[in-house]
Formats: C-alpha cells, sequence, structure tokens
C-alpha cells in the first residue's frame, strides 16, 4: 500500500452534488440573517466558523488569516466538509496536536481527494495523504504547530458527524 499526497495548484473541478447536504425547504441563509436557524447575524448554522471578512480569523479558528478562500465562500467550505464527514467518517484519531487521521468508507475516496485538493488550493498549511486500506481509506491530515487550531475544529467536526452516523 503506498501513500498518495494531494497538492494545491491547478484547477478543480467541483461535484457539489455528492457533498452538499440539502438546505431546508424555505431557508436562505445572507450574511445578515439566517432564516435555518431564524437568527440574525448568525453564520448559516450553528457552530460554523466563517471569518470575518477582515482576515481575522473565526472565534474556532477555523479559518485563520492565512486562508486564502474569500469569506463569503467560506460556509460553503464547511459544508462541504461536514457532508463529507457525515457521510464518510469511521473512525477519528489524533495522536499528536499537528495531525488528524480519519479512516474513511472506500466509497468516498475520490469526493475526500476532490475536497482535498480545493482545501489545499486556499489553505497551503495543510498536508493530506491517503492511504488505502482493508477498513476504508485512512485520510492523514497536518498541519503545521501554528495551525492546530485549525486542525482542532476539523477534529471535532469529524468526530461529531462520524458519532451521528
Amino acid at each position: 500500500m503506498s501513500d498518495h499526497g494531494t497538492g494545491g495548484s491547478g484547477a478543480v473541478s467541483r461535484s457539489r452534488g455528492a457533498l452538499a447536504p440539502p438546505e431546508p425547504e424555505g431557508a436562505a441563509c445572507t450574511p445578515g440573517a439566517c432564516t435555518c436557524t431564524g437568527q440574525e447575524n448568525a453564520a448559516p448554522r450553528e457552530g460554523i466558523a466563517t471569518g470575518h471578512g477582515d482576515g481575522a480569523p473565526a472565534e474556532s479558528g477555523w479559518a485563520p488569516p492565512e486562508c486564502a478562500l474569500p469569506a463569503d465562500r467560506r460556509p460553503e467550505r464547511v459544508a462541504e466538509f461536514d457532508a463529507l464527514f457525515s457521510a464518510a467518517v469511521q473512525g477519528v484519531a489524533r495522536p499528536e496536536p499537528t495531525v488528524l487521521r480519519l479512516v474513511l468508507d472506500a466509497r468516498h475516496e475520490a469526493a475526500a481527494r476532490e475536497l482535498a485538493a480545493q482545501e489545499s488550493g486556499c489553505c497551503s498549511f495543510f498536508t493530506f495523504t491517503f492511504t488505502p486500506s482493508t477498513d476504508g481509506v485512512h485520510w492523514h491530515i497536518t498541519v503545521p504547530e501554528a495551525q492546530t487550531e485549525v486542525l482542532d475544529a476539523l477534529a471535532e467536526r469529524a468526530t461529531a458527524a462520524g458519532a451521528s452516523r
């Protein structure tokens, strides 16, 4: 078995349909209000860190200043991670503060690789490695020490999604 890394260069085609969760009927989240939750000035879903659009990290550390993804696209990216995690995560391990290991259902490997490539394009500090295994696909995510809060947020979301399966 070999490791296959995912770099962050070049254009990546998007397959949102396979990852995007359905929106509640009649719901529309905007920067000033979220009709999904009925809260004004809320993130699209409770707990989603979207950044402040001024380069400052969001409260959970999800979007650090180094993130090149436009602030208005961050909620969509978080939703893509949530959808993938809900569909695919079978195990979560955090052997070191800078390392997150996920076991994914192998049927979702292509979607995970696609999302990793997209994320590498805006947050170059991530290193993503995929390793096929008998129990699925192992997705190893590493970050520099300065970005452990971002990995903490990712681990929390993966753990919550895996627990809901």
